[in-house]
C-alpha cells in the first residue's frame, strides 16, 4: 500500500495479486480492490471486491474496512451503478457519523442521480464545518448545482472555495467552464493561471461575445460604422487560422469559428463573402443553425434575390415554436415578400407579427409592468408595410394614432414622415422628419429621411451634406446609396420627347381635323441650385377642310423651381402657318399642404387654333386655377381662363373637377373623376370652331394596374373611360365619351417610356365626330 500511495500502482497491484495467490487473508483483497480503484481500474476492482464474499448482514455492520467501503463506492458511481453507490455510501456514513469525505461522496452520488435537494440536504451541515472540512463541501456544493443546471448557485459556491483557498486549481477550473457555458468567456479567462493559455474554444467564445456587442453599440460621432466589427471579424479569421493549424483536435471549434465568421461578413455587409462562406460551410457538411441561414437569408436579401431569401425565412419560422415567434426571420420574411411584390403575404406576415403581444409585459426578471417594444415596433412595421404597398391613407390611418400615444419615438415619427410625403403632405412631412431628428439625431434613418425631406423642399444642397455624411460611415448601405442616387438624378439634365397623332372619322365641317403633334423639351441641371435653363422645339399640324395646316414653335427660358413656388419663363418664336413671337409664364403655388394656386399668362397662345393660325388670327391667353388637395386621393379643382383673338373674339372657358380615388390596393387603383366645363365667345362668327357658349358634364373611370415591378424597373398600365352630355347653344344635346389605354414602362430612374391609344366621340355644331389617337413619349435624364 506504501507503494500505491506513492502513486506507483502498477507495481502495488502486481505484488498484491502475488500476496493473494499464497494467502486467504482478505484484507489483501481489501487492498488489491482498493489500489485497483485508485488507479482508475473501477471494474477490476468491484470483481476483486465481489471475489471475497461478504458476511452476511449489512455492509454498515461489516468487518470491511472504510477505506474499502469508500473505495468500492467510488468504483460504483465511477462505472454508474448509483444505488449501489448510494447503498455503499449510506453504510459508511452510518459508520462515520459526520465525516467530510463520505458526506461528500454520498452528496455527489446523489447529485449523479439528479437528487440535487437531497443531496444539498446531505451536505448543509458540512458547510458550517471547519475550513478544510467545508472546502470540501464548497467544492461539492458546485458539483451539485451543475449537475442540476443551477449556474449561479455553482458559482456561489466556487467562489466560497476560492475565498477560502485563493487559487484552488479545481475551483478556478470549474469556475472558468461555468462562465464559459453562462457566455461569459472574458469571465473565464480570467480565472485562468496564465493567459497565454486560454483555450481555444475560450477565445472563440471571447470573438463571438465582440462580434454580437459590436452590432449592438452605436459608435460614438465621427468614428467609423463598422470598427468593431472590424476589430471582430480580424479576431476570428486570425483563430480561424489557429484552428485549421491544429488539426482534428479543434474541428468542432473551427466549425463554431466558421459559423460566426458568416455572421461577422453579414454585419459587415459583405453580402456576397457571406454566401460564399455559406456555401463553403455546406461543402464541407458543417450544419448550419439557425443563426447562420438567417445571415445567409439577409444577405440574399440585400442581394436582391428575393425569392430565395424568402424560402429560407419561411424554412426557419417554420422550425421555431409558435411563441415566442422568431421576430428576426419575420420581419426578414416581410421585407422580402415586399420586394418580391406579393404585399398580400407581406401584409399577412407583418400582421401576423403584430397581433404577437400587447402594449404592456411583465418583465420575467423584476416583475414589474413595461412598455412592450416589440409590440410597438411590429405595429410601426405593420402601418409602413402599407406605405410600401401604395395605401398611404391606410398606413396613415395605422401610424398616427401611435404617435398620438408616444410622441417621442424618433423613428415613429420619421415613420410618419414618410407616409405623410406619399399623402403628398411635404409641410406636415417636414415637421414630422424635423421632430425625429431632434429625438434621434444620430439615428441613420432619420438622417435619410431629412435629406429625402431637404430634396422635396429644393434644398438639394442639404440633402448633399447629410449624404456625404452617411455616405462616408455607411457606403453600403441601401437607403443610402438609394439617397445619393436621388440627389444624382436631381442634378442632372432632362429630355423629354413626346409624339401624338389622330385621325377623325366624321363630316364636322367645324372639328379641327387629325393630325400630328411633336414635342421636344431639353433642360439643364441646377443652375444657382433653384434655377434651370429650357429650351423647346414643338411642331404641331391637322388637316381640317382647309387642308393640312402646320405650327412650328421653337422656345427657350428657364424654370424656378422653390420650396413652394414653380415659374416657367419662356420666349417663343412661331413659324408655319403664321408667324410671331410670344412669351408665356406659368407658376403655380403650394399655399399649404392642401391648398395651391395656378396661373400663367401667354402671348401668341399654344392652345391657338390651328384653323385660326390657317386665316392670320393669332390669340393671347391666361388664366388661373385653385385647387384643394386633401390627400393623394382626393383633389377639387376649380380653373379659367381666357383667350383674346386678334380678330376681336374673347373666349371665356371654366372647369370645375373633382377626383376621388374609390378602390386602393397595391397594385390596383381606380379614380372617379366628375368634371364640368363651360366656355362662351363673344363673336358668333368665326373661321374656327366658335361656340356662343357650351357646356359638358363627364364622368372619367381610371384604373391603374401594376403589372410588374422590381426595385427600380416598373410596368404600368391605365385604362381611362369617360362618358358624358355635350350642350352646344343652337344645337341639340349630344352624347360624348372616350375610352383609352396607355402603358409607362420605367427601366430605371432616369428612363421612362410611354404610350398609348385612345378613341373618343365628340360633337362639334350637333354633329358628332369620332377620333382615333395614338401618343409615345421618352424623358431620359442625363
Amino acid at each position: 500500500m506504501q507503494i500505491a500511495r506513492q502513486g506507483r500502482f502498477a507495481e502495488a497491484i502486481e505484488a498484491l495479486r502475488a500476496l493473494a495467490t499464497g494467502t486467504a487473508d482478505p484484507r489483501v483483497a481489501y487492498d488489491l480492490a482498493t489500489v485497483q480503484q485508485w488507479s482508475g481500474l473501477p471494474q477490476e476492482a468491484l470483481h476483486t471486491f465481489a471475489a471475497i464474499g461478504l458476511p452476511a448482514g449489512s455492509l454498515a455492520q461489516s468487518s470491511v474496512p472504510d477505506y474499502v467501503l469508500f473505495a468500492v463506492a467510488q468504483a460504483q458511481r465511477d462505472l454508474k451503478q448509483f444505488e449501489a453507490a448510494e447503498q455503499t455510501a449510506r453504510a459508511l456514513l452510518a459508520r462515520q457519523q459526520g465525516s467530510a469525505d463520505a458526506t461528500v461522496l454520498l452528496a455527489l452520488i446523489l447529485a449523479d442521480q439528479r437528487r440535487g435537494a437531497e443531496a444539498r440536504a446531505v451536505l448543509g451541515p458540512l458547510l458550517m464545518t471547519s475550513q478544510p472540512a467545508s472546502l470540501r463541501g464548497w467544492l461539492a456544493l458546485g458539483y451539485i448545482a451543475r449537475q442540476t443546471n443551477d449556474p449561479f448557485t455553482a458559482l456561489r459556491a466556487y467562489s466560497e472555495v476560492l475565498r477560502l483557498e485563493p487559487g484552488q486549481h479545481d475551483a478556478q477550473a470549474a469556475m472558468a467552464a461555468v462562465l464559459r457555458d453562462l457566455g461569459a468567456p472574458f469571465g473565464a479567462a480570467g480565472y485562468s493561471a496564465d493567459p497565454g493559455s486560454i483555450s481555444l474554444s475560450v477565445r472563440a467564445q471571447q470573438a463571438a461575445l465582440m462580434l454580437r456587442w459590436s452590432a449592438t453599440v452605436t459608435p460614438p460621432p465621427g468614428s467609423a460604422r463598422f470598427a468593431a466589427t472590424d476589430r471582430a471579424l480580424t479576431q476570428l479569421e486570425a483563430l480561424i487560422e489557429e484552428a485549421l493549424g491544429a488539426g482534428a483536435s479543434a474541428s468542432e471549434v473551427l466549425a463554431t469559428l466558421r459559423r460566426d465568421h458568416v455572421l461577422a461578413l453579414r454585419q459587415r455587409e459583405r453580402w456576397a463573402d457571406a454566401l460564399v462562406a455559406v456555401d463553403a460551410l455546406a461543402a464541407d457538411n458543417i450544419a448550419l443553425p439557425a443563426y447562420v441561414r438567417q445571415a445567409q437569408a439577409d444577405s440574399l436579401l440585400a442581394l436582391r434575390r428575393p425569392a430565395e431569401a424568402r424560402r429560407i425565412y419561411t424554412q426557419l419560422i417554420a422550425g421555431q415554436p409558435r411563441s415566442p415567434v422568431n421576430r428576426e426571420a419575420y420581419i426578414g420574411r416581410f421585407y422580402a415578400e415586399v420586394e418580391d411584390e406579393d404585399f398580400e403575404a407581406a401584409f399577412a406576415t407583418v400582421d401576423t407579427l403584430a397581433a404577437q403581444g400587447s402594449a404592456w409585459r411583465v418583465n420575467p426578471g423584476t416583475g414589474r409592468v413595461e412598455e412592450n417594444n416589440d409590440w410597438l415596433s411590429s405595429q410601426i412595421l405593420a402601418g409602413q408595410a402599407r406605405n410600401y404597398g401604395d395605401v398611404p391613407g391606410q398606413a396613415w390611418a395605422r401610424l398616427s394614432p401611435l404617435a398620438g400615444a408616444a410622441p417621442a419615438l424618433g423613428y415613429l415619427r420619421s415613420a410618419l414622415a414618410g407616409v405623410a410625403a406619399s399623402r403628398g403632405w411635404q409641410r406636415r412631412a417636414e415637421t414630422e422628419i424635423k421632430l425625429a431628428a431632434s429625438l434621434a439625431p444620430e439615428d441613420r434613418g432619420v438622417r435619410v429621411g431629412l435629406a429625402d425631406s431637404a430634396l422635396r423642399r429644393r434644398d438639394a444642397s442639404a440633402a448633399r451634406r447629410i449624404s456625404a455624411d452617411l455616405l462616408a460611415q455607411s457606403p453600403g448601405d441601401s437607403a443610402v446609396q438609394r439617397l445619393a442616387r436621388d440627389i444624382a438624378l436631381n442634378d442632372k439634365a432632362e429630355w423629354r420627347v413626346d409624339v401624338a397623332g389622330s385621325r377623325e372619322l366624321g363630316d364636322a365641317s367645324s372639328s379641327p381635323g387629325g393630325g400630328l403633334t411633336a414635342g421636344s423639351r431639353l433642360r439643364s441641371g441646377p443652375l444657382r441650385e433653384l434655377w434651370r435653363a429650357q429650351v423647346a422645339l414643338e411642331r404641331s399640324t391637322s388637316k381640317p377642310a382647309e387642308g393640312r395646316i402646320v405650327r412650328d414653335r421653337l422656345g427657350a427660358g428657364a424654370v424656378y423651381q422653390g420650396p413652394d413656388l414653380d415659374v416657367e419663363l419662356m420666349g417663343w418664336t412661331n413659324s408655319g402657318a403664321l408667324r410671331g413671337t410670344g412669351a408665356s409664364v406659368d407658376a403655380a403655388w403650394q399655399l399649404s399642404d392642401q391648398w395651391s394656386v395656378y396661373v400663367d399668362a401667354e402671348r401668341f397662345a399654344r392652345d391657338t387654333p390651328l384653323r385660326a393660325l390657317f386665316y392670320g388670327i393669332s390669340a393671347d391667353a391666361a388664366g388661373a386655377g385653385v385647387q384643394y388637395r386633401w390627400h393623394e386621393s382626393r383633389s377639387l379643382l376649380l380653373s379659367a381662363r381666357t383667350l383674346h383673338f386678334s380678330d376681336g373674339n374673347r373666349r371665356t372657358a371654366q372647369r370645375l373637377a373633382f377626383s376621388q380615388r374609390v378602390f386602393d390596393a397595391p397594385h390596383f387603383k381606380l379614380t372617379a373623376r366628375p368634371e364640368y366645363f363651360a366656355s362662351q365667345n363673344s363673336r358668333t362668327a368665326a373661321p374656327y370652331f366658335n361656340p356662343v357658349n357650351d357646356q359638358a358634364l363627364t364622368l372619367t373611370l381610371e384604373a391603374e394596374h401594376m403589372i410588374y415591378r422590381r426595385y427600380d424597373r416598373s410596368w404600368v398600365q391605365r385604362v381611362r373611360a369617360s362618358v358624358g352630355r355635350y350642350a352646344q347653344a343652337g344645337f341639340a344635346t349630344g352624347s360624348m365619351g372616350l375610352v383609352a389605354y396607355e402603358q409607362v414602362y420605367d427601366l430605371d430612374p432616369s428612363l421612362q417610356l410611354r404610350w398609348g391609344i385612345e378613341t373618343d366621340r365628340r360633337v362639334y355644331d350637333g354633329k358628332a365626330e369620332r377620333k382615333i389617337s395614338w401618343f409615345a413619349g421618352a424623358t431620359r435624364r442625363f
